[in-house]
Parts: structure tokens; C-alpha cells; sequence
């Protein structure tokens, strides 16, 4: 969760880019494709499967032998290649265990919560709870003065020592509860 270098490793030799503190499935090498983007302070359950492209399915064969030319038949790929068509995350996203991504899936929006098990086939709005197979929206986590007010912070951008002492994140510990850093 912590390792800048372990995200730099990612980033060179898988072409992943993962923010701060994000954790889960999304640090294994080799999970997500290459040209995915992961914002910051996103939790990520096991067994998360991303696909970035489809077989052809207007075409009269299915199989990777008519458009992958890593196979031998063809010169080039007739289908668009993974890099083509990347995934971008937002910052503070939540991804359930075993939830399935395709290529209709471009964007995760800021603060969105996918539940366990969901396939997710098209873009999920920021702060949106989307849930089933396939995935559809529950409902939003705030109403949109409140997302406003999230967006407008970029919180995400702040280091711990900052953020932890924000109004925005001092109030969640409630009266009775003291922050988890030392006064100064």
C-alpha cells in the first residue's frame, strides 16, 4: 500500500500507472493491462478480472486466429489492441471481490463502489454504487452538493499529515473519538 517503488516498478515494466495508497489485486504485476490508470486511495478485492477488448462478434469466426496476430495468421490484429482502448479509475474507488470489468468500461469515477461480483460493462459515475450482472446503479453515495463539495477538495491530493486535520475528514471521527495523529 505504501511502496513508491513498487508502483514505479508497475509503471515501467507493466505500463500500469497506480496512485497512493491504493492496494489490493491492482499491485500484482501483470493484473491490469498495460495503459490503465488507478487513482489514489482506491481498495481493490481479490480475484479482479479486467478485459480490454472483445472478440469480433459480427464476424462469421470467433476465434483469436481471425484477428490476433500474435497467432500467425495475420500480419497485424483486425480488432483494436488492448492499448487502444485504456481503463481509467478515479481516486477513492472501492472495487468488491471478484468483479469483472469489460471493454465497455472506460471510466470509474471518483469515490464509485462496485459491489462484490458485479460485471461492469459500460462507465460508472463518480460516486455511484453500482451492483448485479450486469452491474447497474443503486444509487449515488451523496446527493450532488455534497459531490460537489468532494470534487471541489481534491482530498486526494493532500498528504496524510494534511488530510487528517481537514474539516472535511476531522468531523467523521465524531465527539467521542480523537484523530489517529498526535496533536501538535
Amino acid at each position: 500500500m505504501h511502496s513508491a517503488t513498487w508502483r514505479q516498478i508497475l509503471h515501467e515494466f507493466h505500463g500500469v500507472q497506480i496512485g497512493r495508497y491504493s492496494y489490493g489485486d491492482i499491485l500484482k504485476p501483470g493484473l491490469l493491462p498495460p495503459g490503465t490508470v488507478v487513482g489514489h486511495y482506491c481498495s481493490v478485492g481479490m480475484q479482479l478480472i479486467v478485459r480490454r477488448r472483445n472478440h469480433p462478434l459480427e464476424r462469421p469466426f470467433l476465434h483469436p486466429f481471425f484477428y490476433n496476430s500474435r497467432l500467425g495468421l495475420l500480419q497485424q490484429d483486425t480488432i483494436p489492441a488492448i492499448d487502444d482502448n485504456p481503463l481509467t479509475i478515479g481516486h477513492d474507488v472501492w472495487i468488491g471481490d471478484r468483479v469483472l470489468i469489460l471493454p465497455g468500461c472506460k471510466t470509474i469515477g471518483n469515490g464509485a463502489v462496485i459491489a462484490a461480483g458485479a460485471v461492469v460493462t459500460r462507465d460508472v459515475p463518480a460516486y455511484a454504487i453500482v451492483a448485479g450482472t450486469p452491474a447497474r446503479q443503486i444509487r449515488m453515495r451523496f446527493g450532488p452538493e455534497r459531490i460537489a463539495e468532494l470534487e471541489a477538495s481534491r482530498w486526494w491530493t493532500q498528504s496524510i499529515a494534511d488530510l487528517i486535520r481537514m474539516p472535511l475528514v476531522t468531523g467523521i471521527f465524531g465527539p467521542d473519538q480523537d484523530s489517529p495523529l498526535p496533536a501538535q
